[in-house]
């Protein structure tokens, strides 16, 4: 025992002075742009305000006399969220809030702005549906039949209540949807939950055949069934004995497969089929609906999809899916007017690229961009196109894309730049649509539908004309390369079965091959390239099964490779400016690490939860700024790259400390916060830098935690016995390290 105790010493004393010699830090400096994608979302109306929640935020508009909405506040969420107002306090269903988990959060609105107040962590990747009463919360998880009732006050779980998917509450009184075995018909079955520990069923009636429910309705005591093909109109003024009054069924020209929402107009029932189209019926009388129009003349920014209408005063609001919020003119129904449009609907995809001074970035259906020189950046939209927006390309004469404006129309858009703005110099009909789109100089290189490369030299007069083909293999791409390297070439990667290789050539017509190589180091075969510097490529082999493998390699032109340093990593990493930087392929990961190439190693030095879900980062060195695009928000850091003294791990306050110390196959991590948090994550790492588990906690007041790691990896695998890093995260910062030894 006496050995291996000098052991651990020697272990930890060298450990101590060798784990790395840079570290990065990221100091927050705006947010630039933040959009919501308004599909799935909740329409929600209290006094003069609207809300809605969608992907990405939760939104309060004031509604002015005019009927125009102005943003009145916002709050940021992840993914799906569903939303009820009752009395002054809007209650949010969060889907994906990190570990796999969703969110309640409980929201004031009483005073000028939004306020999160509270908030209930739920063990499911999505709520389904969310209720609210004077007494109760009701929420189902994603695939469950069963409801869980929580205590308002207390946030505390009271009970589980088998009500499958779709129910709501009208006081006390649970409504919700069940099969009656005995006829093959779909029914409504009341409970009174006056006692949730003893409901009591109080009514149960025959709606008509079986079909799926997908929203219910309630309007001066009548309650609207949609259904998958039919809404029943049931009078609910006695909900011990309901009656069906009326049906909307026989629908002209309805061929979809459900009726997402309604929503009353004076007499008028309005709902739509998840698309373009709405129907208009008169309801002077609820058991005889009268069809009046079919309309299609919606005319916003994208298709109105599976969200509902608010009606106030003389204007109509809905919401599309890739659009805005649209203002109807109410007086005019059935015809649609589209007064205005507000919001910024959609979200940020791949395909971003820097074009000094600008970043550009895909907001289907445009591109928006910015001036990075500008200390408050504002934001430019560019031409939309509503049937496809391909990848951009840019260098500092020109910038490009493929773009459909219409169906069956293909469009190369050409702009110019200078200083102050983006100029669309021409736009050119193409014969088929080319997704991917290259610079090298002057000339364009179109990546078409057979794989061919057709290149095409742009003249001074912003038009383009034909110079060849290249066809080399499968999904042909150019190669970006760092400013003033290898000038004179271009690097194509392509495939041939399963194999990928990179032609280098010249850059002039007509393009001759100079060398060819595949992309291998000794037995490793990788499937993607990237051009570090003139002597430094990087090498990606990802895999959608298989942890992902690198390879840091020394190139000498045209065609050599040598291994300098390797790395297999859950991570999906990429180059950024002199760094690489990696996350969970999973889209709702915040946390990025960071890693530097320059000593010729991999070396890890740092990572960092940016608090969004984090699709691309965009770095100028130059000016130490990086962009972090998320799907629905763009913020801007300031970063700084600090050497330390050579080959010490960078000194933290000592907030945290493990025992025992070393361990097997357990150890508890403790550690002290000085103040309350929302969230703690501790981040455990191997030696490489990668990391293999997190721990986590949420709502945490101040004084001494301690979470327990039992020596296994985020698959469950019990990791080898060495030294790991663990590091402490508070909201998102890192806040301390230190080091644990397993033994075994």
């Amino acid at each position: 025992m006496r050995n291996k105790s000098k052991f651990l010493l020697l272990i930890l004393t060298i450990f101590s002075i060798s784990f790395y010699a840079q570290s990065i830090d990221f100091e927050y400096v705006q947010t630039i742009d933040q959009v919501a994608e308004y599909r799935f979302s909740s329409f929600l109306k209290k006094n003069n305000k609207i809300y809605i929640s969608a992907r990405g935020g939760i939104e309060e508009y004031n509604i002015d006399t005019d009927g125009s909405l102005n943003l009145n506040s916002r709050i940021k969420i992840f993914d799906f969220s569903k939303a009820q107002i009752f009395d002054n306090l809007l209650y949010l269903a969060e889907a994906e809030y990190g570990d796999n988990s969703s969110k309640i959060s409980i929201i004031d609105i009483s005073g000028n702005e939004m306020i999160k107040v509270d908030s209930l962590l739920v063990n499911t990747p999505v709520i389904m549906n969310m209720k609210v009463n004077e007494d109760y919360i009701l929420y189902s998880k994603s695939g469950s039949t069963l409801a869980t009732l929580v205590d308002k006050e207390t946030l505390e779980t009271i009970t589980t209540l088998e009500v499958g998917a779709q129910y709501t509450l009208i006081g006390n009184y649970l409504i919700f949807n069940m099969l009656n075995a005995a006829t093959d018909e779909g029914a409504l079955c009341v409970w009174d939950i006056s006692n949730p520990l003893e409901p009591v069923e109080v009514d149960f009636s025959i709606i008509g055949d079986l079909q799926f429910i997908y929203y219910y309705y309630v309007h001066n005591n009548l309650l609207y069934v949609c259904r998958s093909n039919d809404i029943v109109i049931v009078d609910i003024s006695n909900l011990t004995n309901m009656e069906i009054v009326g049906r909307v069924d026989n629908i002209p020209q309805y061929d979809y497969y459900y009726i997402p929402s309604c929503r009353i107009y004076e007499n008028m029932l309005i709902f739509n089929d998840g698309n373009n189209y709405f129907w208009f019926y008169d309801i002077s009388d609820p058991a005889n609906p009268q069809f009046i129009a079919r309309k299609t003349e919606l005319k916003t920014s994208g298709s109105v999809q599976k969200n509902n209408f608010i009606p106030y005063s003389s204007y109509l609001y809905t919401v599309s899916h890739w659009g805005n919020i649209a203002q109807l003119d109410a007086t005019m129904l059935p015809q649609i007017e589209v007064i205005d449009e507000y919001g910024s609907g959609g979200m940020f995809n791949l395909f971003n690229t820097y074009s000094e001074p600008f970043l550009i970035y895909n907001n289907f259906p445009q591109y928006r961009y910015f001036n990075s020189n500008e200390d408050s950046p504002q934001v430019h939209k560019m031409e939309p196109a509503f049937y496809g927006l391909g990848y951009v390309a840019s260098n500092e004469d020109y910038i490009c894309y493929m773009t459909n404006p219409e169906i069956g129309l293909n469009y190369l858009r050409l702009y110019s730049c200078n200083e102050e703005e983006i100029i669309l110099e021409n736009e050119i009909q193409m014969s088929s649509y080319c997704y991917y789109v290259y610079l090298e100089n002057n000339y364009l290189f179109l990546r078409n539908s057979a794989d061919d490369l057709e290149v095409y030299e742009i003249l001074p007069d912003y038009t383009i004309e034909y110079v060849q083909d290249i066809y080399l293999g499968e999904d042909p791409s150019l190669l970006q390369k760092p400013d003033e390297t290898f000038s004179n070439n271009i690097f194509i990667s392509y495939e041939q079965g399963d194999l990928k290789y990179t032609s280098v050539r010249e850059n002039t017509p007509p393009f001759s091959e100079i060398a060819n190589f595949q992309l291998n180091i000794g037995e490793s075969i990788y499937n993607r390239m990237y051009i570090l510097e003139a002597d430094k490529l990087f090498l990606a082999k990802y895999n959608s099964l298989q942890p992902d493998q690198y390879c840091l390699c020394q190139y000498t032109y045209p065609n050599t490779l040598e291994s300098l340093d390797e790395l297999t990593s859950e991570n999906i990493i990429k180059p950024i400016g002199n760094f690489l930087w990696g996350k969970d392929e999973d889209i709702y990961e915040t946390e990025v690490v960071f890693y530097t190439w320059q000593n010729d190693s991999i070396e890890f030095i740092g990572d960092y939860d940016f608090g969004i879900d984090v699709t691309d980062n965009i770095m100028l060195p130059e000016r130490n700024k990086l962009y972090v695009v998320g799907r629905y928000q763009l913020d801007e850091y300031n970063i700084t790259l600090t050497a330390n003294q050579p080959n010490e791990v960078p000194s933290y306050e000592l907030t945290l400390q493990n025992h025992p110390n070393p361990f097997n196959p357990s150890t508890t991590i403790s550690f002290i916060l000085p103040e309350p948090a929302s969230q703690v994550k501790v981040n455990i790492y191997n030696l490489k830098g990668q990391k293999i588990r997190t721990l986590s906690r949420n709502s945490l007041q101040q004084g001494e935690h301690s979470l327990i790691w039992n020596g296994k990896d985020h698959e469950n695998n019990s990791v080898a016995s060495g030294v790991y890093l663990y590091r402490l995260q508070v909201d998102g910062k890192t806040k301390a390290t230190s080091k644990c030894l397993l033994l075994k």
